[in-house]
Order: structure tokens, then sequence, then C-alpha cells
């Protein structure tokens, strides 16, 4: 006799309906869904399989994986439980339970798999540029943000014109409509003009009876008197905070290379303790690498829930300064480090690291033709680090201009139609990867500077991503005490031949 063991983990987010367990029995025809939609993969001896759709991971024996082999759409279950002497009382509460995790299937499942992942509505998302001057002299900038208050400030007319678009688009299909004020420049440097861009948009959504929801990227540097408006008005914020005063003074000082930070930590303190949410997003660098752990006890103290790390990627003025960006291999085990010394401390951490953990995705990011992103000057890009002709990919990925003078958006289908391309399903590098619906493809920016294609990935760190990855799945099935990613555990043992 064999024991055939099961643990399976739910992670936490929205999953979709799978197949009620009173719709079958021992006489029902089921079918294994791995290597189609589920993934197998083993670390440190063990085998896991990943559900991205059904948002479930679950650890069997070698026994039980032959078990679920047999489950072809051909033979019925009451077959399989014969062929390895398993007990009916015993097998068919696991069996209800792969189910429900998605690893079976009753032969119902739609051929495209998001269709029944994707069942909750997309909340319409405007991205704004303010303007495109920062007081920041971050070494690494992407968009080498000037210093100047008002250049190329956003023209209220031309953002009027592209709301009146926006919601005409929108008014018929979507109760919610999001505001996102991107940073490259810094959106709250002018406060007025931040202010006004965030009611104007308030007042076109209660004339549409939409509910309006406001989230802006910032780097934290601005007046109290914003920090108000922005309670007030119940703005979601996301703190560009490269970590401790040590690293946020270096790599992101004010110009005139004075000190950033307490500016920065005095906002998030007064946020934090008002009860607010706080993320926030940190660069990693060569020089940061093992500072990260320093990071993870700060948000720990701070009252800062959420850290998104993301490796550094070259820039002209990362150059110039010298930054360097850190090791593939020196990251993916650093940030397995931080991601575990985050759980114990309460702090959820994100990135590449922990893509597995994320809903499944047919599209990386908006800039796959589904972002709408205005910027300070009156482009329309797919991606928010392009916002104009001088930066690499704006070929690509710049694809409308508003008229100043008529306020005509005027949009190149055909660029917005190439980019839908940059689906999963369409990056033949992410075929046999167990973690290609969660990242689908990673950024197609780079790719397509790095390699003259979208289409492509970087291996290097593809290969990384797969060996952290595997890593933090694994972890969970033992460690995750406190619940910050998964929400519930089961755990079967059973004995056939």
């Amino acid at each position: 006799m064999k024991e055939a063991h099961l643990s399976i983990i739910k992670l936490k987010g929205n999953r979709p309906t799978r197949l009620e367990s009173e719709r079958f029995d021992s006489n029902s025809v089921l079918s294994s869904t791995i290597g189609k939609e589920v993934f197998l993969f083993e670390e440190e001896g063990n085998y896991y399989l990943h559900a991205p759709f059904a948002r479930t991971c679950c650890r069997i024996s070698p026994f039980l994986q032959r078990v679920l082999e047999k489950f072809d759409g051909g033979a019925t279950v009451h077959d399989i439980m014969r062929q390895f002497n398993l007990q009916e009382e015993e097998f068919l509460p696991a069996l209800h339970h792969l189910c429900d995790a998605g690893i079976i299937s009753d032969m119902e499942t739609p051929a495209d798999p998001f269709e029944t992942a994707m069942k909750s509505p997309v909340i319409p998302v405007l991205t704004v540029y303010p303007q495109s001057a920062c007081n920041l002299q971050c070494q690494y900038c992407h968009s080498n943000a000037p210093a100047h208050l008002k250049e190329k400030a956003l023209d209220l007319s031309i953002y009027e014109k592209t709301l009146e678009k926006f919601f005409s688009d929108i008014f018929a299909t979507s109760a919610t409509a999001c505001l996102f004020l991107h940073g490259g420049g810094e959106p709250t440097l002018d406060k007025n003009l931040f202010c006004e861009i965030v009611e104007i948009f308030e007042e076109k959504c209660r004339l549409n009876w939409i509910k309006p929801l406001v989230k802006v990227t910032t780097n934290g540097t601005f007046h109290h008197s914003v920090r108000r408006f922005i309670c007030d008005h119940d703005i979601e914020c996301r703190f560009s905070l490269d970590g401790s005063e040590e690293v946020q003074n270096l790599q992101r000082p004010f110009r005139g290379n004075r000190e950033s930070y307490k500016t920065v930590i005095e906002n998030i303190r007064a946020l934090a303790k008002g009860g607010r949410r706080v993320e926030i997003r940190s660069t990693v660098t060569a020089y940061s690498l093992p500072k990260m752990l320093q990071t993870v006890e700060l948000a720990a103290r701070e009252g800062i829930q959420t850290i998104h790390f993301e490796p550094l990627k070259m820039s002209e003025r990362a150059i110039s300064s010298s930054t360097k960006a850190p090791d593939p291999s020196a990251y993916s085990e650093q940030f397995y480090k931080a991601f575990i010394h985050g759980t114990m401390h309460g702090v959820r951490i994100k990135g590449k690291g922990a893509y597995a953990l994320g809903p499944a995705k047919r599209f990386y990011c908006g800039a796959c033709g589904i972002n709408f992103v205005l910027t300070s000057d009156g482009n329309i890009t797919a991606c928010t680090e392009i916002q104009n002709e001088s930066e690499p990919g704006s070929e690509l990925f710049l694809y409308g201009k508003v008229d100043p003078v008529t306020g005509r958006v005027n949009i190149d289908k055909d660029k917005t139609e190439f980019l839908a391309q940059r689906s999963v399903e369409n990056m033949r590098a992410c075929d046999d990867c167990f973690i290609r619906y969660n990242c689908a493809g990673d950024c197609p920016l780079s790719s397509y500077v790095e390699y003259g294609s979208m289409f492509d990935a970087n291996q290097e760190w593809c290969s990384q991503k797969r060996w952290v990855n595997k890593k933090v799945i694994a972890w969970l099935f033992e460690n995750d005490d406190r619940g910050l990613f998964t929400e519930e555990r089961l755990n079967f043992s059973f004995a056939g031949d």
C-alpha cells in the first residue's frame, strides 16, 4: 500500500467559480487540467501544482501524481479508484477539493480560461502626467525629469478635452472610473494644478453618475497641505521610497543633493497614523541590494503594509551617474530573503520574485494596447515610461496626440492593435513557464529596447524568476502562519496500491 498526500493552500484574492462538489460522484468522468492551465514543478524533492486561474497551489505525493494522470476525460472516478484500490470515503473528499482548486475539471471549462478567471468588472483608468518637472535628482530617473516647475505643465484645456473623450467612451459601461496621476516629473509639485486635475475629474464623475477613484504615485515630498487634500479626497498613494535614510538620500536626493528621506517619511508616517494603507515602490540598485532587509524592517516600523521591489532598469541618467543594476541571481536571492523577512514582520512583498502569488493575466501591463496615458505635453502613450519622441521605444508606444487648437484626440489605431498582440499566448519564450499566466512576459518596453522586439524575453531574468517563485510557493506551505498571502489550508492523506 502507498500513501497519497495532498496539501492545498488558497491564495488571497478573488477566485473564479469552479466545478461544484455536488455535481459529480464516483460515476462522473473528469479531466486533469495539469499541463493546460495548471503547472507541475519540483522543489527540493517535493511536487507542487500551481493553478494561477483558481488561485490555489497544491503539494502532492508522487503516488497522487500518478493517480491524477489517469483523469484523462475517458475513465470514470470509480474506474480510477478501482485501478489504484482507493477507498471512496477517503478519496472523494480530496477529489472534491481538487476540483475546487482547479486541478480537475468536468470538461465544461471554457477553452479560454480567462473567461472564467476575469469575471469582475474592469474599472476604466485614465492616467495623467500633470507635469514633467521634478524636485528630486534621482540617480536613475528614466525620464531625466527637468527641474523647472512650469516646464511642460499639463494644459487644463487639453486635459478637459481628453476627459470628454474618456467619459464618452465609458459612460454606458462603467459605474466607477479611475484617475491615476503618475510621476516623471512629480505630480504633486504644483499643488494648484494637482488639486484642479483631481477636482475636475471628480466633478465629471458626479455629472455622469460615476463613482470616482483617484490614485497617485509620488516621490512623497509634498507639503502638508497637499497631504490634507489627499486625505480629504480619499486618494490612494504609492510612494517611491528606496529604503533607509542612507539609501534614499543617496539614490533619490533633492536637487542640489539635499536629503529627501525625512520629508518623505514624515508624510508616510502621517498617512499611516491616520489609518490609511501605505505602499512603497523601492528601486533596487547594486548599492541598495544588500540593504533590502533593512527596507523591510523600516516598513514594519513605519506602518508601511506593502513593498514593491523592482530591480533598476538602466537609463541615460543611471549611466551618467555610474549607478549599476543588480545582478539577477544576487537580486533573486535577496528578494527571497526579503520576502520571508516581510512575511515574518507582517509586510507584504511584491515584485518579480512573487509573481506567482498575483492574479492570472493575459497582458503584463496596460502598455499592451490598454493604457490611455496623457502626458504633460499632450501626447497619448501606452507606456508610463514613455512621454515624448526623444525616449527609446517612443516609436512603438507613443500612439496619439491631443490637438491643442481643436482639442481632437488623434489615435493611431494600428499601433494600439499591434500592442494588443503582446499577450502571453503570443510569447513563445513563455510556453513552458509555470508562471506564464502571472508574469505574462514581463515588461514589453524592456524587451523592445533590449532586443528590438516586444515579443522577446530576457532569459537570464526568466530563469531567476522561475527559481525564486518556486521557492516562494514552497515556503508558503510550511511558514505562512500569519495568513499574509494565504487564506485557507487543507490536508489529506489516504492509502492505495
